[in-house]
């Protein structure tokens, strides 16, 4: 017997492909066959494999395995989580659909979802700072705008528990990994704290001496100033997350590869309970209305008359045809 053990499959990045490739692997033994253990999130590779006749489904929740974790789990996870949403999937192994009231449907999240980004003109880097030092996660979330369809692509989702300066680090390194050309941040409080840190951090990153490091905090027209961005923002988090997930329904924002994390939070938080909005949902607003903003900002002059608007296409515009007139 030949057998793959295939850990956390639903958080593979590309699900789909990567499994199709593994099903080339089990062609040696008398029955070859596949171990998963996974989170069971709502995906449809996870849903075929658990209604298939070929699977065997064992299901086991957190409270199972209670006397092999530490006390401190308990307080961490459990007391969080526990009666939430998201913890019946994560805690009681539940298979969750579409709730009704959450920001985005995972159906919406499925059908944009894709292997490549095409050729995009504008990559960012999206930060939304820890709100507080008591295990709140820093959210950092890289988009981008297709330059053919305008539509927004999610490259990468970076967020995790990071002090201020992880938190400037990388971000920094996920704008040359990517090749972005931005860093988009939020800073509400008007104390610039995060852009400084930001800064310091893009000495940190790239080894500046002291002289270097003060001369660059010196000029603000030196290259980590021109690639920064402030956001604040001005009304509240649902509001401002509304648009973005009007483009999730329109099929206007793709997911390249599996986001676990930030597709969980998506499809859980519920805005009409007034509760905060997780960072990385924070961090993904920011980015994809950023593009809104560009997008809007690349308008174009043009005479309604030369565009056939209100009179016949090419018609001469009134005034003009009273002075070629008159110069005749």
């Amino acid at each position: 017997i030949v057998v793959h053990n295939c850990d956390e499959l639903a958080a593979w990045r590309r699900l789909q492909y990567a499994w199709d490739m593994l099903q080339m692997g089990l062609r040696l033994g008398a029955h070859p066959r596949a171990c998963i253990t996974t989170t069971p999130r709502p995906l449809p590779l996870v849903k075929e494999l658990v209604k298939s006749e070929r699977s065997a489904v064992v299901r086991g929740s957190t409270y199972d395995n209670l006397h092999n974790l530490a006390p401190t789990f308990r307080r961490a996870v459990l007391d969080r989580y526990a009666g939430t949403v998201l913890g019946r999937q994560e805690l009681d192994a539940e298979i969750l659909e579409d709730l009704p009231g959450a920001l985005v449907r995972r159906k919406d999240i499925e059908a944009g979802r894709v292997d490549t980004a095409p050729e995009l003109d504008l990559i960012l880097v999206a930060v939304d700072p820890s709100g507080t030092g008591t295990g709140d996660e820093a959210g950092i979330v890289v988009v981008g705008r297709g330059a053919e369809d305008g539509h927004s692509y999610v490259l990468a989702d970076l967020s995790g528990k990071l002090s201020a300066r992880q938190t400037g680090l990388k971000a920094w390194a996920a704008l040359y990994e990517y090749g972005a050309s931005l860093i988009v941040y939020e800073d509400n409080f008007g104390k610039q704290w995060l852009r400084d840190g930001l800064i310091d951090a893009y000495a940190d990153h790239h080894r500046l001496d002291a002289a270097e490091r003060e001369g660059v905090k010196r000029d603000e027209t030196s290259s980590p100033y021109r690639m920064l961005r402030k956001v604040t923002a001005q009304h509240g988090k649902k509001l401002r997350a509304q648009p973005v997930a009007m483009r999730y329904e329109q099929g206007k924002v793709h997911h390249v590869g599996i986001l676990p994390e930030l597709e969980d939070q998506e499809t859980t938080w519920l805005p009409d309970e007034d509760t905060d909005s997780p960072d990385r949902i924070d961090a993904l607003v920011h980015g994809v209305t950023f593009l809104l903003g560009r997008e809007k900002s690349q308008g174009q002059i043009a005479s309604p008359h030369a565009l056939g608007i209100g009179r016949a296409r090419g018609a001469e515009h009134p005034l003009l045809a009273a002075r070629r007139r008159a110069a005749s």
